[in-house]
C-alpha cells in the first residue's frame, strides 16, 4: 500500500513537471495573442510594436521610391548594405519632410532594400551630422505596406507622442534651441571614425534678445565657473531604451541650486560620451543612433561603431583629449 502511494506521488510529480513544460512551450504562444491595453485602448502586441516605431520617428509619410542615388556595401561580417534614395510624390502623416531630401537606409539583409517604384509607409529619423561636414540626414527606421491598418496605427501614433516615465519634461521654452554635434576625435582614421568616437556636444542657445529661464536645468554659482547639473536633466535613447547619461547616479542637486538663466544669444554646452553606455552592434561594427532628450525637446545624431577600434576606447583616457 505504501509502495502504491509512492507510485501515485511519483506519477503526480511527473504530471506536474509535464504540465509546466507544456505551459512553457505552448503557453507563451497563446499568451502572446492576448490583447494588451495601450493609451487607454486595447491593441494586439504587434500593433503596439508598430505604433512605438512610428512614435519614435520624427516623420511618418507615404511615398514611393523614385530614384536610387547611391549604393555601397561595407566590409563586415555579415556585410552592411547602404542605400540612398529619393521619393517622388509623398504624403506626410507626422512631421514635415521635403520630398527632394535624400533618405539613408542600411541593413544586413539585401532583400529588405527598397526598390525603385515601390510605395511604402515610411518612418524616418532626422539625424544631425557635423563630421566630416554639417548637414541633416534622414534615415529610414521602418517601412510597412500601405494598408488601412498601418495607416490607422500611424495616425494614432502621430497624436500620441511617446513619453518615458522617467523623462523630465520641464519645458526649455520656445526661444531655447537644442543642438547636437559630433565631437572631432583627436586621432582621426579615414575608414574607422569619420563620424567621431561617440562623444557628442549638446548645446542649448537662447535665440531671443531677451533673458529667459530654462526650468529643465539647475545651476549652482554664477559666471563662467557655474556648475550646471546636466546629468540630472539629460537623457539618452539608444536601441529603443532610455538611459541616464554616464555618471548621473553619482550627482545630486543641492537645495541652494537655482534655475538656469540665459541672456539673449547666450549658449551653454556639455560633452556626452555614449561609449560608456555600452553598444550592442553585430560583429565588425555598424551605425549607432542616439537621441538626446532635454526637457520636452529631443535631437538625434549617430556615429559609426567599430568593434576593433571602439571596444577598448570606452574608458580610455584618449577620450578626454577630444577637441
Amino acid at each position: 500500500m505504501l509502495q502504491n502511494r509512492g507510485n501515485y506521488r511519483q506519477q503526480g510529480f511527473l504530471w506536474l513537471v509535464a504540465t509546466m513544460v507544456m505551459l512553457a512551450l505552448g503557453g507563451g504562444a497563446s499568451a502572446s495573442k492576448k490583447p494588451m491595453t495601450y493609451k487607454g485602448k486595447t491593441h494586439p502586441k504587434k500593433q503596439v510594436s508598430l505604433m512605438k516605431r512610428f512614435q519614435r520617428a520624427d516623420t511618418v509619410l507615404i511615398g514611393g521610391v523614385a530614384k536610387i542615388t547611391g549604393y555601397s556595401v561595407l566590409e563586415s561580417m555579415p556585410p552592411i548594405h547602404v542605400l540612398r534614395f529619393k521619393l517622388g510624390e509623398c504624403q506626410s502623416i507626422k512631421g514635415r519632410f521635403d520630398c527632394n531630401q535624400e533618405i539613408h537606409y542600411s541593413t544586413r539583409n539585401p532583400k529588405a532594400l527598397p526598390k525603385k517604384g515601390q510605395r511604402w509607409l515610411l518612418a524616418l529619423k532626422m539625424r544631425q551630422q557635423t563630421l566630416p561636414k554639417s548637414r541633416v540626414r534622414y534615415s529610414l527606421l521602418y517601412k510597412a505596406p500601405v494598408t488601412k491598418k498601418s495607416l490607422r496605427i500611424a495616425r494614432i501614433a502621430a497624436k500620441t507622442p511617446l513619453v518615458w516615465k522617467s523623462w523630465n519634461r520641464k519645458p526649455l521654452g520656445q526661444y531655447i534651441r537644442l543642438d547636437v554635434a559630433q565631437v572631432q576625435p583627436f586621432w582621426q582614421h579615414k575608414w574607422v571614425n569619420p563620424y567621431g568616437d561617440g562623444v557628442f556636444r549638446i548645446t542649448i542657445t537662447n535665440t531671443d534678445y531677451q533673458t529667459h529661464n530654462v526650468p529643465a536645468l539647475k545651476v549652482l554659482g554664477r559666471g563662467p565657473g557655474r556648475r550646471i547639473f546636466w546629468e540630472r536633466a539629460l537623457l539618452v535613447t539608444k536601441e529603443g531604451q532610455l538611459h541616464e547619461v554616464p555618471g548621473a547616479s553619482k550627482v545630486s542637486i543641492p537645495k541652494e541650486a537655482r534655475t538656469l538663466v540665459l541672456r539673449g544669444g547666450e549658449s551653454v554646452s556639455v560633452n556626452v560620451n555614449v561609449l560608456r553606455l555600452g553598444c550592442k552592434i553585430c560583429p565588425g561594427g555598424g551605425g549607432a543612433d542616439y537621441t538626446f532628450h532635454l526637457g520636452a525637446k529631443s535631437i538625434s545624431s549617430f556615429f559609426y561603431y567599430s568593434h576593433k577600434y571602439h571596444s577598448g576606447l570606452a574608458n580610455s583616457s584618449r577620450l578626454k583629449r577630444n577637441k
